[in-house]
């Protein structure tokens, strides 16, 4: 199986080397975090090798009843992607074509939040 890039340049390209990867080259989105429930202000930046396809927030002040962490995409989609998020608790995650929205529906702890957003066709 061939490595594949897909690259905001240049597309869907193959690459030297064999096995099975895929690798995302981007523009790393931005982040947005409210308080919405009065308490602490919660505190995350997402990591530097992050694209809209797929990353890595790390959340060092967690998230509380309510409070809102938005991704906006550095490249709106063409139709609303799918996205999936893991690594906390106590959250639901909605999207558009411009960003996804991470709202704590209770306390979600401190950690890594990795997400994939996919456009479904």
């Amino acid at each position: 199986m061939p490595k594949v890039i897909i690259d905001s340049a240049k597309g869907l390209h193959q690459v030297a080397g064999s096995g099975p990867q895929v690798t995302v080259n981007g523009t790393v989105p931005t982040i947005a975090l409210t308080n919405g429930s009065g308490g602490g202000a919660p505190v995350a930046t997402i990591e530097s090798q992050s694209t809209d396809m797929a990353g890595i927030i790390n959340v060092t002040t967690q998230l509380e009843n309510t409070d809102t962490l938005v991704v906006t995409f550095a490249e709106q989609y063409e139709s609303v992607p799918v996205v999936v998020v893991t690594s906390l608790t106590n959250y639901k995650v909605t999207s558009t074509v411009s960003n996804f929205t991470v709202t704590a529906t209770g306390n979600t702890g401190t950690g890594e939040l990795h997400y994939l957003a996919v456009r479904s066709v």
